[in-house]
Order: C-alpha cells, then sequence, then structure tokens
C-alpha cells in the first residue's frame, strides 16, 4: 500500500469562507491542469443517495415516517501489505457503508485497532487512523517502522438500510435545492454543474488505490479520488466543495473490470452561508 498523497485541511477552508467577500479564493487548483498519469473517468451524473437531495444538512437527518436499516454479517478482508520502514497506509474496502464501532483492522505482529463509533481508529501500536463509515476509506498512522510484507486485514459489518414514507433530509444549500451533479474530467482538471445551472470548477487528484482478492480469479478494486472545486451558486453564494469519488470495481480474470459503482462525498462550504453533506451515485 502506498502512503496518503494529498490531505485537505477543513479548517483552512473554512478560514477562507469566512473571509470578507472581497478575499473570496477560488479552489486551490482551479487553473492549473495536468494530464499525466494513469487517471480513471469520474466523469457522469450524480444523484442523491436518497433520491432528493444531493446536498444535505448535516444538522437535519432524513425525515421519514418508516425506516429500517440492517446489518449485515462481518466481512473480512486483506485490505494491505506493509512496505518496510513505512509508518503511513490507505485505502478503501471493498463495501461500504459499514457500522461504527464495528471496524477492526490489524498489522500481522505490528499493531492492531478498532474504531470508537466516530471515525477514529486506535489501538496498540497505532498512531493515529480514521475510518469513513459512508465511504470505506480508510488511512492509518503506525507507531514502529514495520517489516516488509506484514499483512493488513480489516473486519467490518456492512449496513443495508430502506426508507419509506413522506419527507427527506433537509437542503444544506441556501435558496436553492442541489439535487445533482453533471461531472466533466480531463486529467486532473475537473467540473461540477449542478441541477441549476452554475458551474464549480476546480482539480481531482489520486488518493489511494486498493487491490484485494476476492476469490478464483477474482480481484476487488478500489480507487479514492479527492477534489476540490468551487464556484458561485444560483443563489448568489460562493461555493466550496471539497470530498472524494470512491470507485469499486472487479477484475474478473482476463475479461477486465467489471464496475460496480462509483460514489461522491464531501462538504459543501457557502461563504456566509450554509454548511451541507454531499453524498450520492453515479447514475447509469
Amino acid at each position: 500500500m502506498k502512503a496518503v498523497i494529498g490531505v485537505v485541511t477543513f479548517g483552512a477552508i473554512l478560514s477562507v469562507l469566512t473571509g470578507c467577500e472581497g478575499n473570496w479564493q477560488m479552489g486551490s487548483s482551479a487553473n492549473n491542469y495536468n494530464e499525466s498519469g494513469k487517471w480513471s473517468d469520474v466523469s457522469g451524473t450524480y444523484v442523491g443517495n436518497t433520491g432528493t437531495y444531493l446536498v444535505s444538512n448535516y444538522s437535519g437527518g432524513p425525515i421519514t415516517t418508516n425506516t429500517s436499516t440492517s446489518t449485515s454479517n462481518t466481512v473480512s478482508e486483506t485490505i494491505g501489505t506493509t512496505t518496510a520502514g513505512q509508518l503511513l497506509y490507505s485505502g478503501g474496502l471493498s463495501q461500504a457503508p459499514l457500522a461504527p464501532d464495528s471496524f477492526s483492522v490489524a498489522v500481522t505482529a505490528v499493531a492492531a485497532g478498532h474504531d470508537d463509533g466516530a471515525g477514529n481508529i486506535s489501538g496498540t501500536g497505532i498512531a493515529s487512523g480514521t475510518i469513513d463509515y459512508n465511504t470505506g476509506a480508510w488511512n492509518l498512522s503506525l507507531k514502529a517502522a514495520p517489516p516488509d510484507g506484514a499483512g493488513i486485514t480489516a473486519t467490518y459489518q456492512v449496513v443495508s438500510s430502506s426508507t419509506s414514507g413522506a419527507g427527506g433530509a433537509t437542503p444544506g444549500s441556501s435558496g436553492v435545492v442541489i439535487n445533482s451533479f453533471t461531472v466533466q474530467q480531463s486529467g486532473n482538471a475537473v467540473s461540477f454543474t449542478d441541477n441549476n445551472g452554475s458551474i464549480y470548477k476546480g482539480s481531482i487528484g489520486l488518493t489511494s488505490t486498493n487491490n484485494t482478492i476476492g476469490g478464483t480469479n477474482v480481484t476487488m478494486t478500489s480507487t479514492v479520488y479527492s477534489y476540490d472545486v468551487s464556484g458561485v451558486s444560483a443563489a448568489g453564494y460562493n461555493v466550496e466543495m471539497v470530498g472524494s469519488f470512491l470507485i469499486n470495481g472487479d477484475t474478473v480474470g482476463t475479461n477486465g473490470t467489471i464496475l460496480i459503482g462509483t460514489s461522491i462525498s464531501g462538504t459543501w462550504l457557502e461563504q456566509h452561508g450554509k454548511t451541507g453533506h454531499i453524498s450520492g451515485m453515479r447514475s447509469y
């Protein structure tokens, strides 16, 4: 596994948003274009997971008359191997979302830990770590340099839910509702166009990739890309969005990769406005 190569600092972005209007800054890489490297295409139309809001209010959960949630049997998988002397590791689980307080990780003869129900990982030999329950993206910092080739394994429970009845999450954007993004990517340049016609531009970068042997001639692949885009919403607010795309797929024998799905998650930040939660799936 490779170390995380890009970290988004929420506080730094929020400080930009809370400044005066004249000091508003676009995404940090909005004007830097690079076509080098091997890019997975995240272009497409993304809609909200609930079928309503793609950008919902962090403080407002789903408003429904009937919601049922079930937790599957525990999943166990190898999520990587160590490199001698390397302390930082990251990747994505093959399945998500997962139940809080169900994620355990172990590095053979080096470390073992568990999440605290709030996305933080701690335990023997672990300096720090996080797990995103919605996307399955994880990162881990070890206290001591490991040997080469030690297995990194994880166990966790996958959550499935169904909702019926009226209502839904409250909007996370001011003045207008955001229920879809049309994403266009070229190299590391990316743009989002919302359902109101507003355009947000910026960049995308590879955060992690993970391959897991899942059975006879089947390799489960997950890739995480971070993004940072900004623009002006239809309501007239300067907006910055930071988050990640998670691409899941299976490679079966010599038949190539079968795409399982691509999800988007992140944070919607309005200058002097709302802070919303971005969560959706690419439609096909």
